[in-house]
């Protein structure tokens, strides 16, 4: 609401971005991501699609792919594995029966590994 001070900081942050070029540096860990999601995941018999929008990502969480059987929403299974996740030192969030990955800019491709390897450590504690 033209605030001075949350202004500047915004501007600020806008140079950041331009200098330190952090949507283009980002472009090798959006394919990681990407590449995970599709390779590592979609294997995986309790997920029925991955989705990817930039460097965003989405899992979701079913009983059975073939035949396709959805989790009773009691259950809260994507609570579960978000809760098993913080065993893996990893911090998500689900939307019902869907993990939610939004990772920060900043991550390395490490990190994001790590962060990735995590999720599926959980989901195989949960769902075996």
């Amino acid at each position: 609401t033209g605030n001075a001070l949350g202004c500047a900081v915004g501007l600020a942050s806008l140079d950041v971005f331009e200098e330190e070029k952090v949507l283009e540096n980002l472009q090798p860990r959006i394919g990681l991501l990407g590449r995970r999601l599709h390779e590592d995941f979609k294997r995986h018999p309790n997920v029925a699609e991955t989705r990817q929008c930039g460097f965003m990502g989405a899992v979701d969480l079913v009983k059975s792919r073939e035949p396709y059987e959805e989790f009773p929403g009691d259950e809260q299974v994507g609570m579960k594995v978000c809760v098993a996740a913080r065993n893996h030192g990893i911090l998500i969030r689900p939307l019902r029966n869907t993990l939610v990955i939004m990772p920060p800019l900043s991550i390395s491709e490490e990190e994001l590994n790590r962060l990735l390897d995590g999720i599926l450590a959980a989901m195989a504690d949960v769902l075996g």
